[in-house]
């Protein structure tokens, strides 16, 4: 399989506290054994960050995938919400997380 890709990257604090994170891509999809399954792709991904302290703090994301493919029975679309939470314990850094998607 071949592609070419094109991704885009951005943060930008909000605050002190808080960041936004966006990420986006592209592709042009090439499979060379099966033509069936040549296309476009396109997922983005928007996450919103926030220290609730210096030790703590708590993370929202959002994510979408779209693979557009010669055969629908090959194009797939498919999404993602999560929520993290970070505490600094010392030297270590305990997360715990939970995503639900389709």
């Amino acid at each position: 399989m071949r592609s070419a890709r094109l991704g885009l990257a951005v943060a930008r604090p909000i605050g002190h506290l808080s960041w936004l994170r966006f990420t986006g891509n592209a592709a042009l999809v090439d499979n060379r054994i099966n033509d069936l399954e040549n296309g476009k792709d396109y997922s983005g991904e928007l996450s919103f960050e926030h220290a609730i302290s210096p030790t703590t703090g708590i993370s929202l994301k959002g994510s979408a995938l779209r693979e557009s493919l010669r055969d629908p029975g090959y194009s797939t679309t498919s999404w993602r919400l999560g929520l993290l939470g970070w505490r600094e314990v010392g030297r270590m850094t305990l997360t715990a997380g939970a995503e639900l998607g389709d």
